[in-house]
C-alpha cells in the first residue's frame, strides 16, 4: 500500500468516527427528549387520576355518603402543634359525627404527601373545610382552637348550636 492510500484510509475513519459520534449524539439527545415527554405524559396522567379520586372522595352530592362537608387535618406523628390539633378533630367528630367527615393526613406518608401535594399544603398543621361538594371553602395554618373552627363549621355544616 502507498503511504497515500494509508493516508486516505486514516482520513475516512477519521470523518466516518466523527459522523458516527455526530449522529449516535442526535440520537441519544432524542431518546432524551421522549424518555422526558414519555414521563410528562405519565405523571401528567397520575396526577389526572390523583386529581379525580381526591375529587370524587369529598364530593358527597355525587357519591353514597351523606356528609354536609369534610375537615382535613394535615399533621404529622410527633408534632406538638398537630397533637393539640387531635383534640380539636375529636371534638369536632364527637359534636358532629354524621354531618362532618373528619380526617387526619400524615403528611410523612406517601399518600399525605400526594394529598397535601393535591391541596398545596406547605406548612403542618393545616386545616381545609371542604363543602358538599368537595370545594374548599376554608384554610388555616397553625394550631386552631375548637371554638374558631366551630363558626367556619356552622357556615355550611347547616348545624347551630
Amino acid at each position: 500500500m502507498s503511504p497515500s492510500f494509508k493516508k486516505g484510509i486514516n482520513i475516512f475513519f477519521v470523518i466516518f468516527s466523527i459522523a458516527l459520534i455526530v449522529f449516535l449524539f442526535s440520537q441519544k439527545k432524542k431518546l432524551n427528549e421522549t424518555i422526558t415527554r414519555i414521563s410528562v405524559e405519565q405523571s401528567s396522567s397520575k396526577d389526572s387520576i390523583q386529581k379525580n379520586l381526591i375529587t370524587e372522595k369529598y364530593n358527597y352530592s355525587n357519591n353514597s355518603k351523606d356528609f354536609d362537608l369534610s375537615f382535613l387535618e394535615f399533621g404529622a406523628k410527633g408534632c406538638i402543634s398537630c397533637y393539640k390539633m387531635e383534640k380539636v378533630m375529636e371534638e369536632v367528630q364527637d359534636k358532629y359525627p354524621t354531618s362532618v367527615y373528619v380526617e387526619f393526613i400524615d403528611m410523612r406518608t406517601d399518600s399525605g404527601k400526594m394529598m397535601g401535594k393535591y391541596f398545596n399544603v406547605y406548612a403542618i398543621p393545616s386545616q381545609i373545610l371542604l363543602d358538599k361538594n368537595g370545594k374548599e371553602y376554608f384554610r388555616h395554618t397553625g394550631f386552631l382552637a375548637y371554638e374558631d373552627l366551630q363558626s367556619k363549621l356552622f357556615l355550611h355544616a347547616g348545624n347551630s348550636q
